[in-house]
């Protein structure tokens, strides 16, 4: 069984909710009649909106006790729809998920079947109040001849309970005697046609409409499940061909020498045509996406919506037609059996009297059967417009379940059709990638094989060009040393020369033999250290 705990009410409302005195903050555990009469209750005291109440609903019978909890205003139209009122109000706005909308109809359904027995008394109450005529020789069970029409598609569950109102009229009649003579023949009562778990309640307002056709076909949400790297650039070459060295600024030959075998290896192997064909498969998947949504929707709904509820419910309302216009005859017919009797009756009663009253006993009569004939006349008429009026209700209703029922149904095919195109275009992503991916890999192998070997002879004619060099450079700088060399000693040459031009000049001033011995020394110290000059003025000049 359902409880239900209010734990925030506005201001001067708990005395509605049985808290216990004023400071209570929390309303005692409450069926779920008790706690929907008093928002009835509350609401009938309401001119306006008033501030929000906060209420929790469990089962007791659950052992994990779970809650569920909501928080709406009350308006004084709640009098009628109650605590199902305050939970469509207060998810109306939300965004549910599949699972939580199931959990919020189980619940309102099971509220709806806990309140049905509360809710079928207060339709019996509002009939009799409403001044419907009995019969009571014909009494119809009403929902049990509804239900038998419903045919089995509907999927409408062959329980049903027994609410004729026989004893409760029988009682009424009896109290008063007015309705002794009064025909008892109710009109249909299809509000009380039991609710399936899959069917939408009166209450129900969410998907209450076929999803439409923009909103279907928007593929966005699949396209956002494409997992992460597999809408970009997934094979990345420009990344590739950084990593096996590429230069975006070569300093030299060889850096622009590998460049180009880098560009050349991965033309070899179509690198590019791989990246090109697995972004043309996902474009394709892509545009596939819409085209698969629009064609699922015009299948679903090719058939008009409004044809299917009128041909699904056209015999069941031209039974309920039927039904209205034999219960106005039977009317008519109880009327004209009324007023035989009651002409009867009174002309038995006449027929007693003196005859010299006959006159006025006639007269009498006359005026008597004619007020009596206006009164069962007008009754008559406003109990044939109170079932023309149910009529029209009756009608409404079968029409919106089976609406309901429909839009369901193409809401259901519509999600498992959406389901198995994005299943379908994640299959494909997936095998388009993993069939480039595995090529793309093979041939990546390849060309880092062919690049290391590009580097080894690249690196290995740097190598040998830069021995080249180094030979050409020393060879060079041999050829330079010998240059100086030669030049050191042709200047010494000339320098000598000069000496020995002087020290002729200054040996012609000396003796013959000293100056021939002082000219051997200086030519013999000359040979043995040609860096150091000794002249002939004993001046001593160094050469380095």
């Amino acid at each position: 069984m359902l409880l239900v705990t209010f734990d925030k009410v506005p201001k001067g409302a708990k005395k509605y909710f049985q808290f216990k005195h004023k400071l209570s903050r929390k309303s005692p555990e409450l069926d779920i009649k008790t706690a929907d009469d008093a928002v009835k209750d509350y609401a009938k005291s309401l001119e306006e909106a008033d501030s929000n109440v906060t209420f929790t609903i469990f089962d007791d019978e659950d052992e994990d006790r779970e809650e569920s909890s909501f928080e709406a205003q009350i308006l004084p139209e709640d009098q009628d729809g109650g605590i199902l009122n305050l939970i469509d109000r207060d998810l109306e706005n939300e965004n549910l998920t599949r699972d939580q909308e199931e959990t919020v109809t189980t619940l309102k359904d099971q509220i709806f079947n806990e309140l049905e027995p509360s809710l079928s008394d207060d339709e019996e109450d509002l009939n009799k109040d409403n001044g419907f005529m009995f019969n009571n020789n014909q009494i119809l069970d009403s929902d049990d001849e509804v239900r038998d029409e419903i045919p089995p598609e509907n999927d409408v569950n062959d329980e049903t309970e027994d609410n004729s109102p026989t004893e409760e009229s029988n009682s009424n009649a009896a109290t008063n005697p007015s309705l002794n003579n009064v025909p008892t023949q109710l009109p249909e009562e299809v509000d009380a046609l039991p609710i399936q778990a899959g069917q939408t309640t009166e209450t129900e307002t969410s998907r209450s409409e076929v999803i439409s056709y923009g909103k279907y076909t928007d593929a966005n949400d699949i396209l956002d499940r494409l997992p992460r790297g597999y809408d970009k650039n997934q094979f990345a070459l420009n990344n590739i061909r950084h990593d096996l060295g590429y230069l975006d600024n070569p300093k030299d030959q060889y850096d622009q020498a590998l460049n180009d075998k880098i560009d050349q290896a991965l033309r070899d192997y179509s690198m590019q045509d791989i990246q090109r064909v697995y972004d043309e498969g996902l474009a394709k998947s892509k545009a596939a996406i819409v085209d698969r949504l629009k064609e699922a929707y015009n299948r679903v709904t090719k058939e008009s919506l409004d044809k299917i509820v009128e041909d699904r419910t056209a015999a069941q309302i031209q039974q309920l037609i039927v039904k209205a216009t034999h219960q106005k005859q039977n009317n008519q017919s109880d009327l004209s059996k009324l007023k035989e009797n009651k002409a009867l009756e009174l002309k038995t009663n006449d027929e007693a009297a003196l005859a010299e009253y006959k006159k006025q006993l006639e007269e009498k009569r006359n005026i008597a059967l004619k007020n009596f004939n206006d009164q069962e006349e007008l009754k008559t008429r406003n109990a044939n417009e109170q079932i023309d009026e149910q009529l029209k209700a009756d009608k409404a209703k079968v029409e919106r379940v089976a609406r309901d029922e429909e839009v369901q149904k193409r809401n259901s095919e519509l999600d498992d059709s959406r389901t198995t195109i994005s299943n379908d275009f994640d299959h494909a992503v997936r095998n388009n990638y993993d069939k480039n991916n595995d090529l793309f890999e093979d041939n990546l192998k390849k060309v880092q094989e062919k690049v290391r070997l590009a580097k080894e002879q690249i690196n290995q004619q740097k190598l040998l060009d830069q021995e080249k060099a180094e030979e050409k450079r020393q060879r060079e700088a041999e050829a330079a040393r010998k240059e100086r060399e030669l030049d050191l000693k042709q200047k010494a040459i000339e320098q000598n020369e000069s000496l020995a031009k002087l020290q002729q000049e200054n040996m012609a001033k000396l003796p013959e033999e000293f100056a021939k011995a002082i000219a051997a020394a200086i030519t013999q110290n000359n040979l043995e250290n040609p860096n150091v000059k000794i002249t002939l003025n004993c001046q001593i000049k160094c050469n380095s």
